[in-house]
């Protein structure tokens, strides 16, 4: 953040002043002081109706030791914003209608909270023991940052405007919302369900109309079930121009007899199939024929949509398509052009896991993976021609032990790694999950202590270097990178090892730092947060708050979207 001299601070409060003492001569009354004042990272927010500030916003010049500075002021919604800089610690004075103010600047800046909106009723509510946030959503704003879409899991769709009216909801039948997109044009909304049918929908961004939908369950199978997460459902939704590329997937658990004893065995069915965003017709489908069988937990497309690149997860152990196998596809014939595939680190890791851990850069040239063991890696993948054989290798350009198991008193632990994302010029970031045990025979339960990378995020240049590491203090859901690749946001749950949630909230982390703390920003919450989005447009920043049962079983929280700037 840039810095000035703490003079400017002076004078837009003095401009205020100003403002305040011509209105009182005006009306004849006192306007109360309010203290509370945001420090936001363009400047100052204030709300309007507290100064009953004129309509017309305009710029006031005020002299102070011989200089002459502009304090330039726009109102958005109910809020002034006095357009500044400033810099952490700056004493600022205030005098208002014969009241005075002073206080220092914080360290770092505060998200602007425009409107808060309540939710439906969820069917579960997490607990502090649990180590998962149990109830998975998504959110998303419009790439034209005018509109804020929510899949909730209490079975509805929900579109808000950026000024946080609420424009509409659709109730979705016999089935939860898993991802939500966005069309180029902002036209369009996508939604990907779980339900016995795996429905994708299109919407009219603007009415909620259904313009089509498609049942993914016609090509992986699959009925309802009273678990959301033994139903049918869409894993993936990327949207890259006029296409949709969803990935769905059905796991059952089957019990196999073996005399007196049965051997529980789940069965994945997955499919990736591309369809025309307006009509929902079919471009591809990967495979061509059948399914694979092991699931697929993200997709990731480079921005001209000429490769997609996805891993296989470790649910059911897959034959065809085992763990640890990646694969980059033209995404304009969805032909397979790249593979590699991972063998298992070993040990206490007899499989590979990549869940959300894979990265194209939107450039298509690096791609980026990190394992539930904790390798990241960066692969050259600029060199995969998109007319080339179906098996061509990707060179390594570098791995890296993120992070490695420790015991304490006869006990294994690990963070796993859970996110991977790469920009245009091979930086990359991983973010580790939340400890686990390593030996499920050491403990039962939660692990006995936190290991020390756990929920963390690792900044690594295209050397492979380790620039920076920052460490949450709870549960990490779904991150979401700004298209610009400068920020981070970050939903935080609660830390099911020390079942505390007071550091849950929204985070906001500064990317392009090289050095030093990347902290923007904290929200807290009531609750927790499992779900946030991000505009390049205008700042805006949506997340998802639910409640969560405290040790006594206490609720605490609400089912709600925050709209933050």
């Amino acid at each position: 953040m840039a810095k000035r001299n703490s003079r400017s601070w002076e004078c837009f409060f003095i401009v205020l002043g100003i403002i305040a003492a011509l209105l009182i001569t005006g009306c004849g009354t006192k306007i109360p002081l309010r203290q509370q004042v945001t420090f936001i990272k363009e400047g100052v927010a204030l709300n309007w109706n507290d100064y009953g500030l004129p309509e017309s916003p305009e710029v006031f010049t005020i002299g102070l030791d011989g200089q002459q500075e502009a304090i330039k002021w726009r109102r958005v919604n109910d809020k002034i914003i006095l357009e500044s800089s400033w810099q952490p610690g700056t004493l600022l004075q205030a005098r208002l209608a014969g009241q005075s103010w002073q206080g220092r600047a914080p360290q770092t800046p505060t998200p602007l909270l425009w409107s808060t909106h309540e939710l439906g009723g969820l069917e579960q509510t997490p607990s502090v023991k649990e180590w998962s946030p149990v109830v998975y959503e998504d959110v998303a704003i419009s790439p034209d940052g005018r509109y804020i879409g929510v899949a909730s899991f209490d079975h509805n769709i929900y579109m808000y405007g950026a000024d946080g009216k609420k424009m509409w909801e659709y109730r979705i039948p016999g089935g939860v919302g898993m991802t939500i997109a966005f069309a180029p044009d902002s036209l369009r909304v996508y939604v990907g369900e779980a339900s016995a049918e795996a429905n994708v929908y299109a919407l009219d961004t603007a009415t909620g109309k259904i313009i089509w939908q498609y049942a993914m369950a016609a090509d992986i199978g699959g009925q309802d079930s009273v678990k959301w997460n033994s139903r049918p459902k869409v894993t993936g939704l990327v949207v890259s121009g006029e296409k949709v590329i969803v990935s769905a997937e059905y796991v059952q658990r089957v019990a196999i007899k073996n005399g007196e004893r049965a051997k529980v065995k789940y069965v994945t069915a997955c499919v990736i199939r591309s369809m025309d965003g307006t009509n929902g017709d079919g471009n591809w489908r990967y495979p061509e024929q059948g399914v694979m069988d092991t699931g697929v937990s993200k997709i990731t497309v480079s921005a001209d949509g000429t490769k997609l690149a996805f891993a296989n997860h470790s649910w059911s152990r897959g034959q065809e398509y085992p763990d640890g196998g990646v694969r980059i596809l033209n995404g304009i014939t969805g032909g397979q052009i790249g593979f590699h595939l991972l063998a298992p680190k070993g040990g206490q890791f007899s499989y590979v896991g990549i869940f959300d851990g894979i990265d194209l850069s939107s450039n298509g040239q690096y791609l980026a993976v990190i394992t539930a063991d904790n390798r990241g890696m960066l692969f050259d993948a600029g060199s995969i021609t998109t007319g080339g054989e179906p098996h061509q290798e990707m060179p390594l350009l570098w791995q890296r032990q993120v992070s490695k198991i420790q015991e304490v008193g006869g006990v294994p632990v690990y963070a796993y790694g859970n996110t991977a994302h790469t920009d245009n010029n091979g930086q990359v970031f991983f973010m580790t999950g939340a400890t686990f045990v390593a030996d499920k025979t050491a403990t039962t339960g939660a692990p006995p202590f936190l290991h020390p990378d756990a929920t963390t995020m690792f900044a690594y240049g295209n050397d492979g270097e380790c620039l920076w590491r920052w460490q949450s203090e709870g549960g990490i859901s779904k991150l979401r990178f700004s298209r610009d690749g400068k920020y981070a946001v970050l939903p935080v749950y609660h830390n099911y090892v020390t079942r505390q949630k007071d550091r849950a909230g929204i985070y906001c982390l500064d990317l392009q730092r090289s050095r030093g703390e990347p902290l923007v920003w904290f929200y807290p919450l009531a609750g927790v947060a499992v779900a946030v989005g991000i505009s390049d447009r205008n700042g805006l920043i949506a997340g998802v708050e639910i409640p969560v049962r405290q040790m006594d079983d206490r609720p605490v929280g609400k089912h709600r979207l925050h709209i933050l700037q």
